[in-house]
């Protein structure tokens, strides 16, 4: 019975037995590309750019569109307009110049340096 050889990558044939260096930059540089298709562009900020009461919802898991908190602040979903428009309003608007940016995901994080020109806002006491 002849078994061909089974492929580190999926949806890709095995390489020859005879491959090359130069063939296996080559199938490297593709499956690189291919990656790519599916990267998301994300930036960083502050968490002092949202209210703190935007903060304490993102904390709760309770903004108003797709998040995932962590300990340090929290991932926000921006997406295309339309689809998902915040109702914190200082959100909205960090959303509509994200958006210009093509920027897909925001992490919002306390340790992050504030953004000059962005409206950011002190931490309460309480948080």
């Amino acid at each position: 019975m002849n078994h061909a050889p089974q492929s580190f990558f999926p949806g890709t044939s095995a390489p020859a037995l005879t491959t090359t260096a130069a063939d296996a930059d080559a199938q490297r540089a593709a499956l690189l590309q291919r990656l790519l298709a599916h990267a998301e562009a994300m930036i960083a900020l502050s968490a002092e750019h949202l209210h703190p009461d935007s903060r304490q919802r993102l904390a709760d898991g309770a903004l108003s569109v797709l998040a995932y908190p962590n300990e340090y602040g929290g991932f926000v979903y921006v997406g295309e307009a339309g689809a998902s428009d915040p109702s914190e309003p200082e959100l909205a608007s960090i959303f509509e110049i994200t958006r210009i940016a093509g920027i897909v995901w925001i992490k919002f994080d306390r340790d992050t340096p504030v953004v000059e020109g962005l409206s950011s806002f002190d931490t309460p006491p309480w948080m």
